[in-house]
């Protein structure tokens, strides 16, 4: 409510101190969270998992999370992974990203000036993987060092007065490195800054094709490219200068925008201008703007695109009002340089990455049934189904299902359990009927569900269906489910050892009554620990790859469709409907996990169980958190969609 009213019209005084009630609040909420995870690391109940993820993601992630409270103090905020790294690890992606968001923040509290700095690199000796967060902050007195990590404690009552904070945050960050297989620790001057540092040995996962594909086509057309990169910070230029040498470009570096003048008329004098520019916003002297001008009214160089680099948001008409061609968010992401490069310099190819990914992967074949009553829902799974090269017919509960199967032609029924008129365990009953009384060939049925418990799996079982996926399911989970039951479209040379997404977080079930070539498939649903998480930035960014120019409306249906739900759970809470509260509580929690949001799935698996077990009071408290979370699930997800699309979404 408090993220409400900051945005209604106020007077100066009044949104003062709204802004510090608000303020105020999320720091209580991060000491109350803080103190549960500290008390379920005493208590012993915290686990680490073994999945796969993107390393690159994960921690480009954290830094564009905390971009805002960096640039608030006009402070560097950079990221710096190897690009050499392996693209995919097994690990825990979720500690992981606790640990370094808690110490990149820390690094941002405690620094006034200058630079943040979160590198990954590879210790080629131990072939341990190296995570450093480093600062030009206050530092930490030597005395004061041996009880950093100790609980409750900070440098001195002096540190707690003017930064707060509880002591617990590198407590549990030291924790759960040690729990990843890690050490936490630390160097540091005081008047110098801070160096947090740990290694983990992380190993490599299999890599989908298409992510291999996509990163050698672009780097390929960039290979023969001369750039010039100008940033008036030498860790930016550095950075910037290993991702482009990485990536076999050549290219030259000036600090400033003279060296840069200076650089162009060389060039120029050689008959060797660059093909593009990199230019930092903000720079002393003369800044990127200012340059931009220069370069454009010199005829020699007024060709040469121009992207801009900046920590501050810029309007698309504003960036080509300047003479830029494109402008990216720092931090910088790897991918969305290589993107923006290539768009750039070969504007009219940019469509044939995304049909040569498709045309050189591997395709799946066959006609899929998919039955969901959720329509979000719906046109979510068709459009992943559809690009994975199935042809898709659709149902909307499980009579539609029965007749839609009974007209022929069906590989696979992908079936939602909860639904009206007739649910999925029905629809598969009756089929499982028919198909014993005309013994025809059985069709492989896959259960859909935001419900995952050990008794969803055995009543599937009980049912006579063939695997289950957890609803919102990725990319990777859909395809290692399929390739079980649908033949493959090979549209390159079948011989060719093709990557595929790794499956080690897949259970595999034998059902014994059945011929034994037949498997059952049950993907385990992630556990939602705390809900400190706003946002699956991972999931974000997937299904916007998937939509395109789509996503936006389809954005704009999910919300409306979870507002609609929020206000029927509030109805429900309020006539104390049991059996309201556990249906929409479903229905809302597979509706917006499409979109990632952590808190409210954990929210709406708390309503669910708690208004399955009769637990009204409960199922109340848990209905109150939800207006709060979701407006900061669309602030999170704003600004998402704002760095991504450069679109500013009205919500």
């Amino acid at each position: 409510m408090l993220e409400l009213l900051i945005r209604s019209p106020l007077q100066d005084d009044q949104k003062r101190f709204v802004t510090t009630a608000s303020q105020s609040a999320n720091n209580l909420l991060d000491i109350i969270n803080e103190i549960l995870d500290f008390s379920k690391i005493e208590a012993g109940q915290l686990t680490v998992e073994n999945i796969a993820f993107n390393l690159t993601t994960l921690v480009e992630d954290c830094t564009s999370l905390l971009a805002e409270r960096a640039h608030a103090k006009e402070i560097e905020l950079i990221c710096d992974v190897d690009p050499k790294l392996p693209v995919y690890v097994m690990g825990d992606p979720t500690r992981l990203r606790q640990v370094l968001i808690n110490l990149i923040g820390n690094a941002i509290k405690f620094t006034e000036t200058g630079e943040v700095v979160l590198r990954c690199s590879l210790n080629t000796k131990t072939n341990m993987l190296n995570f450093n967060v480093m600062d030009t902050g206050i530092g930490i007195p030597e005395k004061a060092l041996a009880q950093l990590f100790t609980a409750f404690t900070q440098v001195d009552g002096s540190t707690t007065r003017k930064y707060g904070g509880t002591g617990l945050g590198l407590t549990i960050s030291q924790r759960l490195t040690a729990l990843m297989g890690g050490k936490l620790a630390v160097d540091s001057k005081e008047g110098k800054g801070s160096n947090f540092h740990f290694s983990l040995s992380l190993t490599e996962a299999e890599t989908p094709n298409t992510v291999n594909i996509e990163n050698s086509s672009l780097l390929t057309s960039l290979s023969d490219s001369y750039i010039l990169i100008v940033d008036d910070n030498q860790t930016n230029l550095d950075v910037l200068s290993g991702y482009l040498t990485s990536w076999g470009i050549t290219h030259d570096t000036a600090k400033s925008a003279k060296e840069a003048l200076s650089l162009c008329k060389i060039a120029v004098n050689k008959n060797q201008i660059y093909d593009l520019a990199l230019l930092d916003f903000h720079m002393p002297e003369m800044d990127g703007k200012q340059l931009a001008h220069t370069l454009k009214t010199d005829k020699t160089l007024a060709q040469m695109p121009l992207i801009l680099l900046s920590s501050s948001r810029i309007l698309d008409s504003e960036a080509t009002k300047l003479g830029f061609s494109a402008w990216l968010d720092k931090p910088i992401r790897q991918s969305q340089l290589q993107n923006v490069m290539r768009k750039t310099l070969f504007p009219n190819s940019i469509s044939s990455i995304k049909e040569e990914e498709h045309s050189l992967s591997t395709t799946l074949n066959g006609r899929v049934l998919l039955v969901d009553d959720h329509d979000v829902n719906l046109t979510i799974a068709k459009t992943t189904l559809e690009k994975m090269g199935v042809s898709v017919t659709t149902a909307i509960n499980g009579q539609e299902a029965i007749d839609r199967w009974q007209q022929g032609g069906i590989d696979l029924i992908l079936m939602d359990l909860q639904m009206p008129i007739m649910d999925g365990f029905q629809a598969t009953q009756q089929i499982r009927q028919q198909e014993n009384q005309q013994t025809s060939q059985r069709t492989p049925i896959i259960a859909m569900t935001a419900n995952a418990m050990e008794e969803d799996k055995k009543r599937c079982l009980e049912y006579d269906m063939d695997g289950h996926l957890p609803k919102p399911f990725k990319w990777s989970q859909l395809e290692a489910m399929l390739s079980q039951w649908l033949p493959k479209n090979l549209t390159i040379d079948e011989k060719k050892d093709l990557s595929t997404p790794n499956v080690e977080n897949l259970k595999l079930f034998i059902d014994e009554k059945k011929e034994p070539e037949i498997e059952r498939l049950y993907i385990e649903e992630p556990i939602l620990e705390t809900e400190s998480d706003t946002l699956d930035i991972e999931r974000v960014n997937e299904t916007i790859e998937l939509f395109d120019n789509d996503f936006i409306e389809l954005v704009e249906a999910m919300l409306e469709s979870a507002e609609d739900s929020i206000i029927i759970l509030a109805k429900a809470s309020k006539d104390n409907d049991l059996d309201t509260l556990n249906s929409e509580g479903h229905r809302l929690k597979g509706g917006i996990g499409n979109l990632g949001s952590l808190a409210m799935m954990e929210t709406c698996q708390l309503i669910e169980r708690k208004s399955k077990a009769g637990e009204l009071q409960e199922a109340k408290e848990q209905i109150e958190k939800l207006p709060l979370q979701f407006q900061q699930f669309k602030v999170a997800l704003k600004d998402i969609i704002k760095n991504k699309l450069n679109h500013t979404l009205d919500i």
